[in-house]
């Protein structure tokens, strides 16, 4: 520390935090934000600018100078210096960054400040190169800073272009590089990435490190994609996946979702807890139809079940039946690969379909189990599926009808009808996202093993060509629009 610091020996360490540390967590008070690889500690959820912050004792050290080292990023759009957003005062987040003082009241050592862009003339740094004398002013750095600051910005591209919700991880800030022509002044200083501070006398007061933002953070949400009309009786009823005003996502004549930005009613927005992924959080959609299957089928503790079909929605009623506390689940596909893999998922055995013999199908299931399932969920819509899991499932017990297929087919209504088999079909779902997020979120189920391609929002037609073949094991393909 003595070499880097450039000052001379006598130093002492009080603090550190290092999140290229994979076991290092963010304090209590912050948030963690993550993306591609990289972990940074920021602001929790909020509605308006403010400011978090964490103290450090000096443990009864006297001191008169300070050195050390800040690398952050740039999250979204940050105003830099622009004090028409921040205000002045040493106690208000006067810059979009990283304010470091001692003591109380407040009394400056330097300030780490997030520029709006690295290049052109809206860079919001005190040395940046604005449109007009009158900017220039608003982008000064209050008095007290004076020149103990650093200034850059992550992102180059051009400040008319809509920020994404994201962390720009290749270009991390106050470091020295990757400086913009706008910033060279204040991102290519003498002692950076180390700054150094000294005082006229020596105190023991505490280090504070302030992250602060005039304006609040957005929430991460996981969108509901039907949006009823909320006024009709199944609405009123508390079935509005029936609702025939139901305006769907990707249903015709509604569009769907692919794009960078999309507006969505709030009330089918769901917030996601911090240690849950954007990814995590899009495939609440396909569990929230394994939800409201093993829900219509009465899965509960000790069920034993039968899933017929091992595709995403066959997996996602594998995972939540166990998680609804089935005791045995068999799993039937033509597709020896997706057997192995809701084997892996924890499929208590699976059958590879070899036959066109519907009844003889039906013992085998019987033979795997050993007994006749309790509930059967049949997600593939084949018309011999269906016969089979009517033969399948115990009598009095409950088969519930997930996959679609042709508008009619012919089954064995009658082996249902005196049997008392309850045959139940499912659209959609419905009150069934807050249940996928809290079985994501308790652990209780992990739908990321599901994922198995990803894509660029510009590679959309290749991933919808992955997703139609199947080829190389595609189970999930996400299409990511540049967030997280």
């Amino acid at each position: 520390m003595e070499t880097l610091c450039g000052k001379g020996g006598g130093w002492r360490r009080v603090a550190s935090l290092n999140m290229t540390d994979p076991n290092e967590k963010c304090p209590t008070q912050f948030r963690t934000y993550s993306q591609d690889g990289v972990r940074a500690c920021g602001r929790p959820v909020t509605n308006s600018g403010s400011c978090v912050s964490i103290t450090f004792p000096s443990k009864d050290i006297q001191y008169s100078q300070v050195c050390g080292k800040v690398i952050g990023y740039q999250f979204k759009f940050t105003d830099g210096s622009y004090r028409h957003q921040t205000g002045s005062s040493i106690n208000s987040p006067y810059i979009d960054g990283i304010s470091l003082t001692y003591g109380g009241p407040r009394k400056h050592i330097w300030t780490f400040i997030s520029g709006a862009t690295g290049s052109g003339i809206y860079n919001r740094c005190p040395c940046g190169t604005p449109k007009s004398h009158s900017v220039q002013e608003s982008w000064s750095a209050p008095s007290f800073v004076g020149s103990q600051y650093y200034c850059e910005a992550g992102f180059e591209g051009s400040p008319q272009l809509p920020y994404d919700s994201k962390i720009y991880t290749s270009d991390p800030l106050w470091d020295g590089k990757g400086c913009g022509s706008s910033e060279t002044n204040c991102c290519q200083r003498t002692l950076i990435p180390w700054f150094y501070r000294s005082f006229t006398h020596s105190t023991t007061d505490y280090i504070e490190m302030r992250i602060c933002c005039d304006e609040g953070t957005s929430d991460r949400v996981a969108i509901e994609p039907g949006v009823p009309c909320r006024t009709c009786s199944y609405c009123k009823g508390g079935r509005y996946n029936l609702c025939p005003d139901m305006q769907f996502c990707a249903t015709p004549p509604v569009n769907g979702s692919l794009a960078n930005y999309y507006v969505h009613a709030a009330d089918f927005c769901y917030k996601l807890p911090d240690h849950v992924s954007f990814d995590e959080g899009a495939l609440l959609e396909p569990l929230s139809v394994g939800v409201h299957a093993c829900q219509r089928a009465g899965i509960g503790l000790g069920s034993k079940v039968l899933v017929c079909g091992a595709g995403p929605i066959g997996l996602v009623c594998l995972l939540t039946a166990k998680a609804c506390g089935a005791s045995d689940i068999v799993i039937t596909d033509l597709d020896a690969g997706r057997l192995d893999f809701a084997k892996k998922l924890g499929a208590t055995s699976t059958i590879q379909v070899k036959t066109r013999d519907t009844r003889l199908l039906a013992k085998q299931v019987e033979e795997a189990l050993g007994c006749k399932p309790d509930q059967t969920i049949e997600c593939s819509g084949a018309q011999s599926s269906i016969s089979a899991a009517i033969y399948a499932t115990r009598s009095g017990g409950t088969l519930v009808l997930v996959g679609l297929g042709a508008p009619e087919v012919q089954i064995p209504i009658v082996d249902a009808s005196v049997r008392e088999v309850d045959i139940r079909g499912i659209f959609r779902y419905c009150n069934c996202y807050p249940t996928a997020l809290e079985m994501v979120a308790s652990g209780k189920v992990d739908v990321k093993p599901l994922i198995t391609h990803s894509y660029t929002l510009e590679q959309t037609l290749d991933a919808f060509q992955r997703a139609k073949t199947g080829e190389g094991g595609a189970i999930k393909v996400m299409i990511r629009c540049g967030t997280e």
